[in-house]
């Protein structure tokens, strides 16, 4: 979305903008953020060319008229937040179901992404314990996993299924990226595709892994001091000499060492 030319100057707009909500009537209270802290409107700038009467003559008089103004206006504005809660809350119990889930029973957990494509869900990880009234404790199935609580908007009963078709999206997702690049395989090993995985693996590490087993590595290639490790999930380590270097490699989950 399209916000301004220049993002730098926004310490010179936000005046402006506070402004323009103050003066602004709030769909919740019925009047404007000004209106309740002061008890009068605000004074807009057409006034400076055709100026309002307060209708008063007697400074006792206004300031009697403001306090029984900002009265009457303050308690209208509670008992209209209370009727807008109601009709929010009635708006989300039509469209929202009350969700538990048992310990022991394994779910799913969305964890924010910076990669747009890539699927936010991971699993599965195992309930412990319900520590309020819509958040639980969860865990890793690995060994000694971390616990850490997720509130039930984050949470959904784990299909293996379900599963099983997150780890195919997102192998595909990396197959097409590898076929968009401009370079060949054989030349990432250059070093210069280093930033590309940091953005592949940025993202929480340990639900990562619980996503996908374990993989396991196999040496398929060897020549000198040179040597290629190989996963079944298409990621590779080179070694030359001393040092090491990770590159992505299209082969699919189910290839055979024969086919490498």
């Amino acid at each position: 979305m399209y916000v301004a030319a220049n993002l730098r100057n926004w310490d010179k707009i936000l005046p402006f903008i506070t402004y323009a909500y103050n003066t602004s009537r709030q769909e919740s209270t019925k009047y404007t953020p000004f209106e309740l802290v002061y008890a009068r409107e605000a004074r807009l700038p057409i006034d400076n060319i055709n100026p309002r009467s307060i209708g008063f003559t007697d400074a006792d008089t206004y300031g009697d008229a403001v306090m029984k103004f900002a009265a009457q206006t303050r308690k209208e504005a509670v008992e209209n937040i209370t009727v807008a809660q109601q009709k929010m809350k009635k708006r989300y119990d039509k469209k929202h179901k009350p969700v538990s889930y048992d310990e022991g029973q394994y779910v799913m957990v969305k964890f924010p992404t910076n990669h747009k494509l890539k699927h936010p869900w991971f699993g599965p990880f195992i309930v412990l314990r319900q520590v309020g009234c819509q958040v639980y404790e969860v865990a890793s199935t690995k060994a000694r996993a971390r616990v850490f609580p997720v509130n039930v908007q984050r949470m959904k009963p784990y299909n293996e299924r379900e599963a099983e078709s997150i780890r195919k999206k997102n192998y595909l997702q990396r197959q097409e990226q590898r076929k968009a690049a401009s370079k060949p395989v054989e030349n990432n090993a250059s070093g210069n595709d280093e930033n590309h995985f940091d953005s592949e693996t940025d993202i929480n590490s340990e639900a990562e892994e619980n996503i996908s087993p374990e993989p396991h590595t196999t040496r398929v290639a060897s020549a000198g001091s040179h040597g290629i490790q190989v996963n079944k999930w298409g990621t590779a380590h080179v070694f030359d000499g001393f040092w090491s270097q990770i590159i992505e490699v299209e082969i699919p989950p189910q290839a055979s060492m024969e086919n490498l």
